[in-house]
């Protein structure tokens, strides 16, 4: 449902990076989200019907998960990996939904909490220390107070917005902050991923 928050990190909290100040009251109108990160198997059943290109570790090839168009049944239910923002554009597209804004995200994974996480970490999030390195498949945590799963870890989740150094000038209507010509790597991801200390 629609309704405010104060978007960011508290003045003279030690807890986040420069680009989460200035803390910011926004207003999100009210929006759908998905309750589960998009899987592996839910990401083949796109790439089948597009012909898009699977998903690929750019930067290190032996670290696909894919075997050409196919993933091991062990894969199907965990949160696909691997995919740039113009990946999660097109599925978004082709699934007939839209990647969240950035405030949008932010709302969501609070769910009107107003600490650091929207509950227990351990109970609600896959991350370094719990992790052991690898995906889970999603919804095997707490969900948060709104019934979304994995929005503190498990995969960094793609935004609409481009980066910017801080929340300096930032709408304060919800709407996705855009403003960069070349539109792609340098765009917002939320939340943790399996590797990161979700603490810090």
């Amino acid at each position: 449902q629609a309704g405010s928050f104060p978007m960011g990190v508290p003045h003279g909290d030690r807890d986040g990076g420069r680009d989460e100040y200035p803390r910011h009251d926004v207003f999100v109108d009210t929006f759908f989200i998905d309750k589960f990160e998009v899987t592996n198997g839910r990401y083949l059943e796109f790439v089948k019907a597009t012909d898009h290109r699977v998903p690929q570790n750019s930067k290190n090839p032996t670290r696909n998960l894919w075997q050409g168009d196919t993933i091991s049944d062990s894969l199907a239910d965990r949160p696909v990996i691997n995919v740039d923002w113009f990946d999660a554009e097109a599925y978004c597209q082709w699934a007939g939904k839209r990647l969240p804004t950035e405030a949008e995200w932010e709302y969501a994974c609070r769910a009107r909490t107003t600490g650091a996480h929207a509950g227990d970490l351990d109970a609600i999030a896959w991350y370094g220390e719990n992790s052991g390195g690898r995906t889970h498949p999603v919804g095997r945590k707490q969900p948060n107070a709104w019934g979304l799963y994995d929005m503190h870890g498990n995969v960094w989740e793609w935004c609409e917005d481009d980066i910017h150094s801080t929340y300096a000038n930032a709408p304060s209507g919800g709407s996705a902050w855009v403003d960069k010509p070349i539109r792609g790597s340098d765009r917002v991801i939320r939340g943790c991923d399996k590797h990161n200390d979700a603490k810090s």
